[in-house]
């Protein structure tokens, strides 16, 4: 597998593509997990789509019963406050439904439960309306522009929720030192990618339509999007003509489904 990480030169003619476009601090991870399928017929290509940044932590006055955490980011920035981390040790349970948050969870120090019967956010909110007794408080520790409203889902389901605002995800196609793509290079790319695309947020595939506009160019037809579920999906089919869904919400798997789409 040849790696191009910085973005800057085109792939190999006689070879497809795959494109990862989480963001530079996944990459670490993201790199290890690529490098367990290697294959000599694709490129790999980094355009990080999106850049995490933490947003200042506000705790509300009522301790929770219950916290319910989403996403590794979430996970990462809560548990890095020290106010927020007891707050979690103390509360009756910490609920999510991943399993890479539930291991960033632990690596943190909290014991998480996983909920292996959602594989989705809204997944979630259901399962934890059904099984979980009211009244109750919950603090849900977000994105400042979450994918889901779990927040609202909770409440319609009796619940008082504390929202979190803890990071925002910021939508834009850089390379991957972190330069932003002149307009040559963008138009290069738009004219000669061709391969498997893969993303795992809906802010990624705006991120990338945001630079590339696939939808008005040949990359709407030339890359096909592997996902991860599905509001990710409903970004990407209006900008790409093929979209694929993960068998399931990890890096994992999808990896393996777009490592299948590629010839």
């Amino acid at each position: 597998m040849k790696r191009q990480p910085s973005g800057n030169r085109s792939p190999n003619a006689s070879k497809h593509t795959l494109i990862w476009t989480r963001s530079v601090e996944d990459w670490p991870a993201d790199a290890s997990v690529l490098s367990r399928s290697a294959a000599a017929t694709w490129d790999l290509l980094h355009i990080p789509c999106v850049e995490i940044r933490p947003l200042p932590l506000l705790l509300p006055q009522v301790a929770p019963d219950y916290v319910v955490i989403t996403s590794a980011n979430a996970a990462k920035r809560a548990a890095g406050e020290p106010a927020f981390k007891q707050s979690m040790l103390a509360a009756k349970q910490v609920f999510t439904h991943g399993a890479k948050t539930a291991k960033a969870l632990q690596a943190l120090g909290i014991n998480a439960t996983l909920v292996h019967a959602a594989s989705t956010a809204a997944d979630l909110c259901t399962w934890l309306g059904q099984n979980l007794q009211k009244p109750a408080h919950i603090w849900l520790p977000i994105a400042a522009e979450p994918a889901f409203d779990m927040a609202a889902g909770l409440a319609t389901q009796g619940f008082a929720t504390s929202v979190l605002p803890c990071y925002e995800t910021l939508a834009e196609a850089r390379q991957a030192n972190r330069e932003l793509f002149s307009e040559a290079l963008a138009a290069k790319l738009q004219q000669e990618l061709t391969g498997v695309i893969c993303f795992a947020s809906p802010s990624a595939v705006a991120g990338f339509a945001r630079v590339f506009a696939p939808r008005s160019h040949a990359l709407g037809k030339s890359l096909h999007a592997c996902v991860i579920g599905p509001t990710t999906e409903a970004a990407a089919v209006a900008c790409f003509e093929r979209v694929t869904v993960a068998a399931e919400a990890s890096m994992e798997a999808l990896v393996a489904r777009a490592t299948s789409l590629l010839p």
